[in-house]
């Protein structure tokens, strides 16, 4: 593994409170990308978070609760005079969670701390969700994402489209276009793929993927396992069956495993097809045990079991 590079983790900080058979059963810090962080931080990785929330309880929690899971929070903005984000997530059908957002109550414009790479950069950097298409912090979003490819940063994007955003939809959709012709690396669930580009299967996400100019993706189909495309490979990895107790961060663990790979066999802005193809079932089987893991329990990050296998692991 080569230690001198950084994993950063773009994305909302949400307090999440969890809702099933109608009554409050958890609660706990969230947002797609801070939870990919935390499963990296347990992981021993050195990732930093990058993103904001409120001056309030809440969001003093967050970078607690981030600082003890070995995340760092030196690009985790607060805004004086604001209330952080809120989501409730009804998990009825497992699989399928259902959510309610509060938004950040901030008084002025977003404004965040993005890392200064160096001009020869090794380092990962993970984006997606709502922050990767959000207007008002759209235009710093992409020069940085720019620089960092410019620099030689490796970038990984996961849509993690909502149905409430559905709406957005003919606004947003240039932009994730955009997003996944910056990232090396695209990852997306098949009902992601099915409401941004209405496709049904991975065959037909596939051919718009390519015409992107997308070389490695991954496609998650639920039970139906992962299919990728991964430079000249096409293929299909079988995912455990489980019974889930909560699905809610199972994409998120996925993408940490993408990340933790990445940082396992060196892989980089100018090996990253070939490493990743050679690489296929490994990150697979890294990826699909990370979501397997989060799907067994109520937390949005692997826990204690799975990072003591992976922990600082440099052979599999």
């Amino acid at each position: 593994m080569n230690q001198n590079r950084t994993i950063y983790c773009i994305g909302e900080a949400i307090y999440d409170i969890i809702i099933k058979d109608g009554k409050p059963k958890d609660a706990s810090v969230g947002g797609a990308l801070l939870n990919t962080a935390v499963s990296l931080g347990r992981l021993g990785m050195p990732v930093e978070y990058v993103g904001d929330t409120g001056d309030d309880p809440i969001g003093n929690l967050m970078s607690d609760f981030l600082s003890k899971n070995s995340v760092g929070i030196q690009h985790f903005v607060s805004y004086p005079g604001s209330r952080s984000r809120l989501a409730i997530a009804f998990i009825e059908d497992i699989n399928h969670p259902k959510y309610v957002f509060y938004k950040l109550d901030a008084p002025n414009l977003p404004d965040l701390h993005y890392p200064q790479l160096p001009e020869k950069s090794n380092d990962i950097i993970v984006f997606g969700s709502f922050f990767g298409i959000k207007e008002t912090i759209r235009k710093k979003l992409v020069e940085f994402l720019k620089d960092a490819r410019q620099k030689g940063a490796l970038i990984i994007y996961d849509p993690n489209f909502r149905p409430n955003h559905l709406p957005l939809l003919p606004k947003v959709q240039p932009f994730i276009e955009e997003n996944i012709q910056l990232a090396h690396i695209t990852k997306g669930s098949d009902d992601d793929f099915r409401m941004i580009f209405g496709t049904q299967d991975f065959d037909s996400t596939r051919e718009i993927l390519t015409n992107l100019g997308c070389k490695a993706f991954f496609y998650t189909a639920n039970r139906n396992g992962i299919y990728y495309q991964l430079n000249e490979l096409i293929g299909h990895y079988q995912s455990v069956e489980i019974e889930p107790v909560s699905a809610i961060g199972a994409g998120d663990a996925f993408n940490a495993g993408l990340a933790y790979s990445a940082f396992l066999f060196d892989i980089n802005s100018h090996n990253f097809a070939e490493k990743v193809e050679s690489n296929a079932r490994l990150i697979n089987k890294i990826s699909d045990e990370f979501a397997v893991n989060v799907c067994l329990s109520i937390e949005n990050y692997i826990g204690p079991d799975i990072v003591k296998t992976y922990h600082k692991q440099e052979k599999l």
